[in-house]
């Protein structure tokens, strides 16, 4: 069985009512009282085992059915007594939850978790939560995959950087989000932020500003190297350095302007923190005679889909970064040598893509760019099908 305590004797009425919430510190990472109901509920549902010992007292958390205008619900009870809700509560949260709202509780109140094969004798002054069953004992064993133990390598004001690849995100030491691709670290939020109802963040789009100023106020060179070299197969390839408004570390301020020297593929995003722009990163090279004949017959079809590209607005780059085909920056295009490698039809869709954040002014991964090239496909379909829609 897994025992959730902390010294002090919880009132009643924090466990009996919703909406109670009377945390001991000043920065709490649980809800005490609702996390301990959703987590009753959960458990039940669950067939596990939940008991709370408040001081010398014991109390068994049960459910029994209810008749509610035809509908059937399993309302829970604490010994005889029932309470407000139902094992309804928490109904889409994940089982792994109700064992982090049990830490969180016992946690905020100085407490601590532990495994044991006997129920330990009550005692004045003392709170337990006691959690029996196989699947609380998985729980357990798996704890560290939603609950940080290890020690940061990087911390700041924002963020903590962990050992460890993961798509999971931390919020004070407790899982409280997911990244849209794995990241080559684990990132523990430290700032406040808004949660759901299931104590995940609500507002993903703050988490890649959070992290990325964890990046650019690090320290350690060897972190920053590997996080601007990822690529786009991991979280911090895809990362925009330049909109933190956190002041770069003398450490990235190095590595990026090494890295730069070397010319070696990295998020270019970095340059803005040095005050270099993209043209400072750019290795030009001469078209050769197939290149020229591919560039000729993309521009001509550009033309003809009624974009009109000026040719010696055009920069061809050695590189552009791993997986970039093309960039603009100060009023030019940049194209790369591997758009060439990947075909005319590649490169035409690079050079318009480019023409039409810098005539047109979308930005990249927007709901607005979506929505214009979704438009002119259609015009494109009307013109082919001779009639309009």
């Amino acid at each position: 069985m897994i025992i959730f305590e902390n010294q002090g004797e919880i009132d009643m009425l924090a466990v009996e009512l919703l909406g109670v919430n009377v945390k001991v510190g000043d920065n709490p990472i649980g809800h005490f009282g609702t996390g301990l109901k959703n987590a009753a509920a959960i458990l039940l549902r669950q067939r596990q085992g939940i008991s709370i010992q408040i001081g010398l007292e014991t109390h068994v958390f049960s459910s029994k059915t209810i008749n509610v205008r035809g509908e059937e619900f399993l309302r829970v009870y604490l010994s005889d007594r029932p309470l407000g809700f139902t094992t309804e509560l928490g109904k889409n949260w994940k089982t792994w939850m109700a064992y982090r709202e049990l830490y969180c509780n016992a946690i905020d109140e100085d407490g601590h978790v532990y495994r044991t094969d006997e129920v330990p004798v009550s005692c004045k002054g003392t709170t337990r939560v006691i959690v029996s069953g196989a699947i609380i004992e998985e729980i357990y064993e798996k704890r560290d995959e939603f609950i940080l133990a290890t020690k940061p390598i990087s911390t700041c004001f924002r963020v903590n950087i962990h050992q460890g690849a993961t798509k999971n995100v931390f919020y004070k030491g407790i899982r409280a989000g997911e990244l849209s691709v794995q990241a080559l670290y684990t990132y523990d939020l430290r700032q406040n932020l808004d949660l759901t109802e299931d104590r995940t963040i609500k507002h993903m789009f703050f988490v890649e500003h959070k992290i990325a100023s964890g990046i650019v106020c690090s320290n350690d060179k060897d972190i920053i190297r590997k996080c601007l070299v990822a690529g786009d197969g991991f979280f911090e390839g895809k990362i925009d350095y330049g909109n933190t408004t956190s002041e770069a570390s003398q450490a990235f301020r190095k590595v990026t302007e090494n890295l730069l020297k070397a010319h070696v593929d990295f998020n270019r995003s970095a340059l803005k923190k040095i005050d270099k722009t993209v043209e400072d990163a750019i290795v030009t090279f001469e078209l050769n005679a197939i290149e020229q004949q591919q560039l000729s017959r993309a521009v001509d079809f550009c033309a003809f889909l009624g974009y009109k590209i000026d040719v010696t607005k055009i920069t061809f780059a050695t590189h552009l970064g791993t997986s970039t085909l093309g960039t603009i920056g100060n009023e030019r295009i940049y194209i790369a040598k591997k758009s060439f490698d990947q075909g005319t039809k590649m490169l035409a869709g690079t050079i318009i893509e480019e023409h039409c954040h810098i005539q047109l002014g979308y930005l990249d991964m927007t709901r607005e760019f979506q929505n214009y090239l979704l438009d002119r496909l259609v015009s494109l379909g009307e013109m082919l099908w001779k009639k309009p829609l």
